[in-house]
């Protein structure tokens, strides 16, 4: 997705004028001619790109870039040179500047400085970059690029930004009024981004969770959250994700795993489960433990599903994407007889790659292709009985079976 705003020389001032029903984001500023050496007259664009198509960004996850572009649009002849700075600011609601704490400049030029600045009800980070030495009708060769990256830590709490972008001449004598690209200030600002409001990531146990981070009563009055997991949650007490007439969502950080406890119950329902630039670990669910998911998205894991021998799955209706292994089902070291989980239902699942596999986590053991290398593994499995309409979509392997037995029917597979 693009936004564009056009800071046009005088010299296209009609032109332009003639094509503004018909392009509304181009403006016309103008700025005065300046005969100074380091006052020549100055013009330029900035455009702003998001790493996803909604104008909704994911902290923790989504990026936007902002690309400038400023040149010196004087006489060639007069041998005029500009130097400017180029601001980049990032503003959000409130006056507490470390709320912008979390906003980080990671593209290649250096600033030259940083400070804060308030303008209406919004505090902004504002980044100063130079231009120098522009020579007359120099523009494709004075292009920089600004990538900006959203990491909120702990006291990130804005739900919206306001990027905005000026350029203005070095010294004050050429003029100090900047020219402004793209506008994040006033009651109509050009661009709004929207993030998702998020907690801080949770870890631990859910009985320590419960009634602080976790819903209290998740089987009996569920709502839509947005949760972030790190490192291991630990599902040692019964609990439910539930969106209701929406969806849930439980983003991965790198390598996250939950881990179903012997005992206990972990109900998935309308929910999403995704990461965004690394696989997680996934889901464990342990002897004695029950996963009961419908209608639940398993995104973006080594295991979507890893059930030990003894464990209990429930499993309708969800869709598997994008996962090194769907379901894996190793029951290696359980002793003859018990090589299985119990299977309370499983039906109307598909297992796929959608978008490609993320990159491996730290320490995972496996390589990764783009497809997902099996939606179900079965190692040293004693009887493996299921149908119910099993999709298989887009993957390198459907079922892969070492050392096992068992009957599969109504399953369906589209390389």
């Amino acid at each position: 997705m693009l936004n564009r705003l056009t800071i046009s020389p005088l010299l296209s001032a009609i032109r332009a004028a003639s094509l503004f029903s018909l392009y509304l984001l181009t403006f016309v500023i103008p700025l005065n001619y300046l005969n100074a050496q380091d006052c020549a007259l100055i013009s330029g664009s900035a455009n702003l790109t998001k790493s996803v198509l909604s104008d909704t960004l994911l902290p923790y996850c989504d990026n936007f870039t902002i690309s400038t572009n400023i040149a010196n649009y004087s006489d060639p002849e007069e041998n005029q040179y500009a130097d400017a700075f180029i601001q980049i600011s990032v503003g959000c609601i409130g006056y507490f500047d470390e709320l912008l704490d979390a906003i980080t400049y990671t593209g290649s030029l250096q600033p030259v400085g940083e400070d804060t600045w308030i303008s209406g009800p919004a505090v902004y980070r504002r980044f100063w970059f130079a231009a120098d030495d522009l020579k007359p009708g120099d523009f494709d060769g004075q292009s920089n690029v600004f990538n900006f990256e959203i990491m909120p830590d702990d006291n990130f709490v804005a739900q919206v930004i306001f990027p905005d972008v000026r350029f203005i001449y070095k010294d004050p004598s050429c003029g100090t009024d900047p020219l402004v690209v793209i506008d994040g200030t006033g009651i109509s600002p050009d661009i709004r981004l929207y993030f998702v409001q998020r907690e801080n990531p949770i870890t631990g146990s859910v009985s320590s969770l419960m009634g602080t981070r976790l819903n209290d009563d998740p089987f009996n009055f569920p709502f839509i959250e947005f949760k972030t997991i790190e490192g291991t949650l630990i599902v040692d007490s019964d609990f439910k994700f539930n969106g209701g007439l929406g969806r849930t969502q439980l983003y991965m950080l790198p390598g996250a795993k939950i881990l179903v406890e012997d005992g206990y119950e972990f109900h998935l329902q309308n929910v999403d489960i995704f990461t965004c630039d690394k696989l997680a670990a996934g889901i464990e669910v342990e002897y004695g433990a029950l996963l009961n998911a419908d209608n639940t998205a398993f995104n973006d894991s080594r295991f979507a599903v890893d059930a030990k021998p003894g464990a209990s799955l429930a499993l309708i209706n969800n869709v598997f994407s994008d996962n090194y292994i769907g379901l894996n089902l190793d029951m290696t070291g359980a002793t003859a007889g018990s090589r299985r989980v119990i299977i309370r239902s499983m039906a109307d699942n598909t297992f796929q790659t959608e978008n490609g596999l993320k990159t491996p986590y730290s320490g995972m053991p496996e390589a990764v292709e783009f497809r997902g290398y099996c939606g179900i593994q079965l190692k040293n499995y004693e009887h493996f009985n299921v149908g119910g309409n099993q999709s298989f979509l887009r993957l390198a392997n459907g079922i892969i079976g070492l050392n096992s037995t068992g009957n599969i029917s109504n399953m369906s597979f589209d390389d």
